[in-house]
């Protein structure tokens, strides 16, 4: 038998290495791109800006090499981010710009004065014009070369997007528009294709496929700026439709039922969130089954309720939502009580609903403890408990509400009702004026001579569900959208009511 000696072995070793390394480089895809880090303050700058070099243009013709930038943003100079521009009007796009010549500043600024000419835009743009305009702007990390094979896997995330070029032409897919028209990793390719300038000269070329992720930052007439993790259709109130609602209602639904653990409660891919959470998921499901009646939803709700049932406690002739929190037990309560309320009649059902109504009457009938929530360190959590607590006694009787959470919560501010709003990551209104009446009244219900915020019901349905529906991990807990009344969401910006 013949042997090889030391230095044979190690070169026969050497050479099967050598070949097996392509195939292991193949087998494994590349590490998806990270998306570039900017601060909400970087993000509105740069829209700022580009509004800025818009306006400067129609009034001086300024050029883009001419236009001035802040300091705040010089640091950015040096930054190399391909900036992704998008304007709408009434949710639908009307200019869409990428620029990826020079650093991310000029790269905006050189956007924003493209995306004027846009054919979809007034043949005479002015700045009455620009600020009634939404501007999306996307953030884009270097690229990374993918093969064809590595992009199901590499575009699992809502936040990478796709190019392909052939030669000098380019078709880009951002994540935002991913999102928005629900192109799934296995058609990306196939939705680029259509988009992708070929002649005769270009198509004997190669195709390149490279991703990249996004930071999306969108800003609302007014200049109220806001994150989106994933993308979302920045859609005024007024412009919301039924069928709109109808179908978010729909993808949140899917979405609840894919996260129900095996004990009921509702989650996300993360894992469960806050038992209020799951209450107000609960409900939101009931309501669309009320119209539905889908035997699937009947199972998910009745599996849902008796993981709740985990957290009732009697009390003498009341019943609780026992949690450690006062504003999170408040909410809590009030939530299986309006569950209970709105499902059709059961004995068990039937059996709750007075002791639970008495627990939120006798907490809204003590003055000592209304003021006590009100002076607590976490205040905002017991003012808006005792909101849901308001909302689940609507038609029910219930003492006068107490004179002053009335007058606490007739200057609340919005933020102090965020507790969904802020959950679903997203933007609330179209105006930032409409959105402060809408935050400073929500589902206003005149009550005793004053108004008073309840919880979100149809208005915060569309921006629920697109938190759902792309499922982002910016925030621990799955909510729910409701189904009924979906008219209502734009009626809510047009009738507020007063005390």
């Amino acid at each position: 038998m013949k042997r090889y000696p030391t230095l044979g072995l190690l070169v026969l070793t050497a050479g099967l290495c050598a070949l097996q390394s392509p195939l292991h480089a193949q087998a494994s895809p590349p590490t998806p791109p990270a998306a570039p880090e900017l601060t909400l303050a970087q993000g509105q700058a740069l829209i700022q800006l580009a509004q800025a070099a818009m306006a400067a243009y129609l009034d001086r013709r300024t050029a883009a090499a001419e236009q001035p930038v802040p300091d705040e943003l010089l640091p950015l100079t040096k930054v190399y981010h391909t900036a992704a521009l998008t304007l709408r009007h009434q949710g639908k796009p009307v200019a869409r710009v990428v620029a990826d010549r020079k650093d991310l500043v000029h790269n905006v600024i050189a956007a924003g004065l493209t995306a004027m000419r846009s054919a979809d835009l007034p043949d005479r743009v002015t700045r009455d014009v620009l600020v009634g305009l939404v501007f999306e702007l996307e953030v884009l990390s270097p690229e990374a070369i993918a093969t064809e094979a590595h992009l199901p896997v590499l575009l699992q995330s809502p936040q990478v997007g796709l190019k392909l070029s052939r030669g000098t032409e380019d078709a880009w897919l951002l994540p935002s528009e991913r999102y928005l028209q629900g192109v799934s990793p296995a058609t990306a390719e196939r939705e680029l294709l259509s988009r992708l300038r070929t002649t005769s000269d270009t198509l004997a070329l190669p195709l390149r496929r490279t991703v990249f992720a996004g930071t999306h930052f969108v800003s609302f007439p007014g200049g109220w700026t806001v994150p989106l993790r994933c993308g979302r259709v920045p859609l005024p109130l007024t412009a919301v439709t039924g069928e709109q609602l109808d179908a978010a209602a729909g993808k949140v639904a899917e979405f609840l039922l894919a996260n129900q653990a095996t004990t009921g409660r509702y989650g996300t891919p993360e894992g469960a969130g806050p038992v209020e959470d799951h209450l107000y998921a609960t409900w939101a499901l009931v309501r669309l089954n009320a119209r539905e009646k889908r035997k699937e939803y009947d199972a998910s709700i009745a599996a849902a309720i008796t993981h709740a049932m985990e957290y009732v406690r009697r009390d003498g002739e009341t019943l609780w939502v026992d949690l450690e929190a006062e504003g999170a037990r408040l909410a809590a309560t009030g939530l299986l009580l309006r569950i209970v309320r709105e499902m059709p009649d059961t004995s068990s059902g039937v059996q709750m609903r007075d002791p639970l109504a008495k627990a939120l009457a006798g907490a809204l009938a003590d003055p000592k403890a209304i003021r006590g929530h009100l002076a607590a360190s976490d205040a905002p959590s017991r003012l808006r408990g005792l909101c849901v607590a308001l909302w689940a006694m609507e038609g029910l009787a219930r003492p006068p509400l107490d004179e002053e959470l009335a007058a606490r919560l007739a200057v609340a501010s919005p933020e102090e009702f965020s507790a969904w709003a802020h959950r679903a990551g997203v933007a609330r209104g179209g105006e930032e004026a409409a959105w402060r009446e809408l935050g400073e009244t929500w589902d206003s219900t005149v009550t005793d001579g004053c108004r008073f915020p309840a919880p979100p019901t149809a208005a915060l349905a569309e921006w629920t569900a697109a938190r759902a529906a792309g499922a982002p991990a910016a925030t621990a807990g799955a909510t729910g959208t409701a189904a009924g009344a979906p008219a209502a969401a734009a009626e809510r910006l047009r009738g507020r009511r007063r005390c």
